[in-house]
This record gives C-alpha cells, sequence and structure tokens, in this order.
C-alpha cells in the first residue's frame, strides 16, 4: 500500500466524516420540515427517478477505468479521445434518459404510483424537478470521473463538503415556508444540483486544459472498445439499481409511506457508513487498474489483498459501535422515527459490510476488461433478491424479512465474485483467505464476544458508545493494520 493511497484516503476520509455527519443531519431536518409522509413520498418519486442511475454507474465505471488504464499505460496523448467519446456518450443517454422520464411519468407515475391524496395536486411537478435534478447529477459525471481517474481527490473532497453543506441549507430553509414545502424542496434540490454541476464543470475545464472535448478525436476503435465494455457493465449497475429502488417501490406498494420513510432512513444510515469504504475505494481503484495496466500483477494483488482487509477495518471501526448502540443513536438524532427504522438499519449495515469489503475484488475484474460472465453472474444474483424477499414478505408479513434476504445473497455473491476473479485474474484463492478473510473473522469473533457481554451489563447510550468504540478501534487496528501500514499511517499524520 503507497503512500499516496494513503494520502487520498486521508482527504477522503476527512470528507466522509463531515459529509455523512451533514447528511443525516439534513435527512433529520428535511424529515420534520416535510413529515413522514411528505419525506416517503419524495424518495419514492426520487427511486422512480434512480432507475436511471444505473446508467450514470455504467458510465462512470467506464470513464474511471479508461481514463486511469490511460495514465497508467503513459498514453496520456489518448486521454482526449477517452474524454471527448465519453462526453458524447453521456449526453445522447442524457436525451434518451430525459425521454424515458417523461414516458414513465405519462404511463407510471400519473397512473399505478400510489401517492397519498394530499399530494395529488403537486406530485407530478415534484416529479418533473426529481428529474431535471438527476440530469444535472448524470452530466457531472464524467468531469468527476476526470478528477477521480487523476486521483485529485483534494479537488473532489471540498466540492463534495460544499455539495453537503448546500443540501443542508435548502432543506433548513423549508421551516420559513408554511405551505408547499414538499414542491420547494424539490425545485431548491434542483438549483442546487444545477450549481455542483457548474463548479465541477468550470472547475475541470481550468484545471486540465490539455485534455478537451473534440467530435474530431473519437475514434472508431475506441467506440467498440467502450461499448464491448459497456454493454457488460451496464447490466451490472441495472441490476444494482434495481435492487435498491425495486425493494423502495415494492415498499411503497406493499406497506405504507411511513414504511418507505423507515426505508429511506436506514438506506441513508447504510451509506452514511458506506462512504468511509467508498471513499478509500476512490483511492485505490486507480492504482489497482494501473498496476493491470503496466502488467504489474503482483502489486495489484498486494493492494487487492490489502484493500479488502482495510477496507473491512475502516468500515468496523464505525459499524460496531453503531450496531450496539443503534436506538440511542436514532434517538439523539430524530426522537420521532417510524416503526422498523433501527431493524432495518442493523441489516442494512451488515450487507453493506459484506459488498464493501468485496468492492477491491470488483476493482480488480474491471480493470482487465474482461467482464462479462462476471456482471451476468453476480447482476443475476442480485435481482434474485426481488423475488426471494417478496415471496417471504407476503408469506410473514415482516419488513425485516426482505433485509435478511438481501444480507445472505450478499455473503453468497461475495466468495462467487472472489472465484470468478480468482479465474479472471490469478489471484490466489488460498492467500486471500489466509490473509484477508482470517484476520476478518477473528475481529467479528472478538468484538461479537465483547458485544454481548456489553448488552449484559451495560444499557446503550453514550458511555457505552464510547467505551465500546475505544475498545473497538484498537482490537480492529491491532488485527487488521499491519505494523508497516500504521507506521506509514503515522508518518504521514504527524510529517515525520
Amino acid at each position: 500500500m503507497n503512500l499516496n493511497i494513503f494520502i487520498n484516503t486521508l482527504y477522503l476520509y476527512g470528507r466522509t466524516i463531515f459529509t455523512a455527519g451533514l447528511g443525516l443531519v439534513t435527512l433529520s431536518i428535511s424529515l420534520k420540515a416535510l413529515g413522514h409522509e411528505g419525506f416517503g413520498v419524495y424518495n419514492v418519486l426520487l427511486g422512480v427517478v434512480s432507475f436511471a442511475s444505473f446508467l450514470q454507474l455504467a458510465l462512470n465505471n467506464v470513464t474511471q477505468r479508461f481514463i486511469a488504464h490511460r495514465l497508467g499505460g503513459n498514453k496520456k496523448n489518448e486521454i482526449s479521445k477517452i474524454f471527448s467519446l465519453n462526453i458524447l456518450l453521456y449526453f445522447i443517454i442524457c436525451v434518451l434518459v430525459f425521454i424515458g422520464f417523461k414516458l414513465t411519468e405519462q404511463f407510471y407515475v400519473k397512473s399505478d404510483l400510489k401517492i397519498p391524496s394530499a399530494y395529488d395536486e403537486v406530485f407530478i411537478e415534484v416529479y418533473n424537478y426529481v428529474a431535471i435534478s438527476f440530469i444535472f447529477t448524470f452530466i457531472s459525471s464524467p468531469f468527476i470521473s476526470l478528477l477521480l481517474a487523476s486521483e485529485d481527490m483534494k479537488l473532489y473532497a471540498a466540492i463534495s463538503i460544499l455539495d453537503a453543506v448546500l443540501k443542508m441549507l435548502a432543506s433548513s430553509v423549508l421551516f420559513l415556508i408554511e405551505d408547499g414545502r414538499l414542491l420547494i424542496f424539490a425545485k431548491l434540490m434542483c438549483a442546487e444540483t444545477l450549481l455542483i454541476f457548474a463548479i465541477y464543470f468550470f472547475l475541470t475545464r481550468a484545471k486540465y486544459k490539455n485534455i478537451r472535448f473534440s467530435i474530431s478525436l473519437i475514434n472508431i476503435p475506441d467506440v467498440i472498445e467502450i461499448l464491448r465494455y459497456i454493454s457488460w457493465t451496464l447490466y451490472g449497475s441495472f441490476t444494482s439499481v434495481v435492487k435498491v429502488h425495486g425493494i423502495t417501490l415494492m415498499i411503497n406498494q406493499l406497506s405504507s409511506p411511513a414504511i418507505v420513510a423507515a426505508r429511506i432512513i436506514a438506506l441513508n444510515v447504510a451509506n452514511s457508513v458506506k462512504l468511509l469504504s467508498y471513499n478509500f475505494n476512490l483511492s485505490i481503484n486507480p492504482p489497482i487498474i494501473k498496476s493491470f495496466a503496466i502488467n504489474d500483477h503482483a502489486h495489484a494483488y498486494n493492494l487487492v489483498l490489502s484493500g479488502s482487509r482495510l477496507t473491512f477495518a475502516l468500515m468496523w471501526i464505525v459499524c460496531a459501535p453503531v450496531l450496539l448502540n443503534m436506538n440511542y443513536l436514532l434517538a439523539l438524532w430524530n426522537g420521532n422515527l417510524p416503526d422498523y427504522t433501527a431493524s432495518i438499519s442493523k441489516l442494512m449495515i451488515f450487507e453493506v459490510l459484506i459488498s464493501s469489503t468485496s468492492a477491491p475484488l470488483a476493482s480488480a475484474a474491471r480493470a482487465l476488461g474482461n467482464i462479462k460472465w462476471y456482471e451476468i453472474i453476480l447482476g443475476t444474483m442480485q435481482l434474485c433478491i426481488i423475488p426471494l424477499a417478496y415471496v417471504l414478505y407476503v408469506e410473514y408479513e415482516t419488513v425485516e424479512s426482505i433485509f435478511y434476504v438481501a444480507v445472505l445473497v450478499n455473503i453468497m455473491m461475495f466468495f462467487v465474485r472472489l472465484k470468478i476473479v480468482s479465474v479472471l485474474t490469478g489471484l490466489a484463492v488460498v492467500e486471500y483467505v489466509k490473509l484477508t478473510l482470517i484476520p476478518i473473522v477473528k475481529v467479528i469473533f472478538v468484538i461479537a464476544v465483547l458485544l454481548l457481554l456489553f448488552q449484559m451489563y451495560f444499557r446503550e447510550g453514550l458511555w457505552s458508545f464510547i467505551c465500546f468504540s475505544i475498545i473497538n478501534f484498537l482490537i480492529t487496528v491491532v488485527i487488521l493494520i499491519s505494523r508497516d501500514e500504521r507506521k506509514m499511517l503515522y508518518r504521514k499524520i504527524t510529517g515525520r
């Protein structure tokens, strides 16, 4: 693990702590301002629109992968070609997505979507503002991908913090308004995403003057290469999005907006935790891709092994104390929460822990470009979550059953992913188990015993959270972070 990865991780970790904290504050403010029903309606409409985010995820992966690959292979003269081609793809897909939103409005949102009668007059207008917000976020993506592939994490972290602050301010404005808060909220979010897009656009143009957009730079071989890669990435991204938002819509149709609100809150809690691993993986993905690009497989394997281990460590340091004190923390954050919020949040954190730990494996699979069977097998497994969850929900009528299914399927996907990556890249499964999984299991076992003792002798509260956090941190660092990695991190923090 090189020093540059640690530097980028520190930038992103600081960014994550700040934005996750602000995100939870923003969530609490918007929940209070909109009420359970209004909050649920907004997020159901957001869920409809967000089905298109699989296109964004796929294009993000493609843009970052090909730019990082060209940088790693000392082909900087080709970056403008790749960037120009991706800008053109984003524009074409953006037009198609907008048409899709309007068709969805006519044939689903207006006729079949279950919305409380109190919002009959405004929900279509809210839907349109949410759709426009998505478009602005979508067209920001190639400029964000350029920053990430170039490992310019400091600038990305700064803009992300500004984004979180603006969202919090927009939510706070709602308390100054008596009527029509839902529509005003949608308009403010739309304006905020436009501003963030403008910042990414102008800053990247100023910073990367040697990278320019020109249709004349686009050539047929690059088009074929990217389309071949993106075809399978689209399927994997599609299944990920369908799983997340399909579950939300299923809960909306089978239960009530209040339960949807509980699901959305739990999703935000889990995503706040996931940001810790996501941002670490943002810093480790480019080096993995670049190592494979120059055929330095030994270094790439080392990055995957240490990346999975450190990803789990970063998340477990936060997750374990949160899991022990979930009810206390949620009550401290917002005393008026829907039923099932705590139980759903715990299960979703387990799901995020499993999927995030395998993220470096996914990077290794995508680095070589041969991703057809990887995406087909794992994507299909993800799709199976929805019908299985539906059957269990209908049978037992408990919301938690949906998320038990998701946890179990993610465990199976982890080992399937490991086997596929071993076949694609030559990564030794035995070495991965020995150097990554066994230390992780040791930490889980030790902390699980301590967690049971804390539950027996301590009530949930501030002291329980602080004491358990310290003990969990020390045990996790000692077992999962090697002496050399601790020394490197110490030198970076102290400047020695």
